[in-house]
This record gives C-alpha cells, sequence and structure tokens, in this order.
C-alpha cells in the first residue's frame, strides 16, 4: 500500500498544480490526530506518511525538471519542521503537554 500511496502522490502532484495544497492540509490533519493522540504507535504511522510524502516529491521535483514552485512550496517545509519534531521529542508522557510538538513544528515552520 504504501508504494501505491507514492505512485498515486506522484501522479496527482504531476497532473493537478494545487495537489500540493491539498497534501498540506492532509499532513497537518495527519499531525494533528497524531499530537491528540499521544502514542508512539501513532508518531510512527505519521513518520511512514512524511517518508512517502517527501519521497514522492522528490521523484515529482526530478520529473518537473526541478521545478522551483514545488520544491520551495510550504509542503516541503512543513515536512521538513514535522519530521524533525518527531525525530527530535519522544510522545509527552502526560497528555496535557501534547501542544508543546505542535508549538515547535510551527516555530520550525516559520
Amino acid at each position: 500500500w504504501r508504494w501505491a500511496f507514492r505512485i498515486l502522490t506522484v501522479l496527482c502532484i504531476l497532473l493537478w498544480q494545487f495537489s500540493a495544497f491539498a497534501f498540506l492540509l492532509q499532513v497537518s490533519a495527519a499531525f494533528l490526530c497524531t499530537l491528540l493522540a499521544c502514542h508512539n504507535s501513532a508518531r510512527c504511522a505519521l513518520m511512514e506518511l512524511l517518508n512517502s510524502q517527501l519521497l514522492a516529491l522528490l521523484v515529482a521535483a526530478a520529473l518537473l525538471f526541478g521545478n522551483e514552485l514545488l520544491v520551495q512550496h510550504l509542503l516541503v517545509t512543513q515536512l521538513v519542521a514535522i519530521k524533525l519534531v518527531l525525530t527530535l521529542r519522544k510522545a509527552p508522557s502526560w497528555r496535557l503537554f501534547w501542544w508543546l510538538d505542535g508549538a515547535l513544528a510551527v516555530l520550525l515552520f516559520v
């Protein structure tokens, strides 16, 4: 299913110029759900989604001959920021601190 997701993501990016904004919304919603879940398994699932999105963006950028609008899109920045947060911090043990990871991701995003 991972390769099917990646191939369909590449095709969507190649065929629809506004698909990166839809994927930006998808990744944002998945990150919020992961933050609210506060489980390591949710973080692993989101990491797989991020890796698939980054790989699909890399392939699409290569097929579009390094399109600057795709390489410099907000989606790339957000994927890198969320990936850094998930790599640097583990799930908070106390559920009340779920928002710290979100705040850190926003700071890295900006």
